[in-house]
C-alpha cells in the first residue's frame, strides 16, 4: 500500500509528462506501461514512475609487465609504457545511485 506522499509523488511525476508504469495486482512483479490513461484505482492496481535506465560502469582493465592486472574506472593519468590494454578483463557494472 502505498503512503499518500508516495501517491502524490507519482501525480506530480503523471502530470510532468514522466512515464508511469502499471503493476496488476496477481502478475507477480510485471510492471509495464498502462493500456489506456491511468485511473490510479490503488485497490487493484500498483503505479510507480518507470526507473530512470542505469548506466554502466566499466572498469578497464591493464596489464603491467610484471604481470599484475590493474583497473580504472576513468581514463589512467598517465599510461606506462610497459602496459598493456586488456579488455577482456573488463568489469562491467551497475552504476551506483
Amino acid at each position: 500500500m502505498k503512503t499518500i506522499e508516495e501517491k502524490l509523488a507519482i501525480y506530480k511525476a503523471y502530470l510532468e509528462g514522466k512515464e508511469i508504469e502499471v503493476k496488476y495486482y496477481g502478475e507477480g512483479e510485471k510492471w509495464g506501461p498502462p493500456a489506456y490513461m491511468p485511473s490510479f484505482n490503488y485497490a487493484q492496481y500498483d503505479y510507480r514512475v518507470k526507473p530512470e535506465p542505469v548506466k554502466p560502469v566499466v572498469a578497464k582493465a591493464y596489464i603491467m609487465s610484471e604481470g599484475y592486472v590493474i583497473w580504472t574506472i576513468t581514463d589512467p593519468i598517465y599510461l606506462h609504457t610497459d602496459s598493456t590494454r586488456a579488455p577482456e578483463f573488463d568489469i562491467v557494472a551497475k552504476e551506483v545511485p
